[in-house]
């Protein structure tokens, strides 16, 4: 297994980071696992990868849920996804957020 981690910077909009995550896909890697953390003392998302022959399919989605959310509406709201990659909180727009990637 070849793991490799990438940095995000932390002020990307959902749609940016979604669009990295997918563009990063396309470049045969599978996306494991996306948190925050502090990276040479500067917050920014981690993306935990593993490199792949073939692109990944369907496509990685983000899905923000509000601080408030109860655990049986995200158990709901994720209960027809196909495959949750990661759940927990990344960074939005500088701002601590939970975010559900998906395929």
């Amino acid at each position: 297994m070849n793991l490799e981690l990438r940095t995000v910077p932390s002020d990307q909009s959902l749609e940016d980071l979604q669009v990295i995550l997918r563009q990063t896909e396309a470049l045969d890697f599978r996306v494991i696992s996306c948190s925050r953390c502090r990276v040479g003392g500067q917050e920014a998302n981690v993306v935990l990868l593993e490199s792949v022959d073939d692109a990944p399919a369907p496509a990685i989605q983000l899905k923000r849920f509000s601080d408030d959310v109860s655990t049986d509406d995200l158990e709901a709201a994720l209960e027809s996804t196909a495959e949750v990659v990661s759940f927990g909180a990344l960074f939005v727009d500088g701002v601590s957020a939970n975010v559900a990637v998906i395929r």
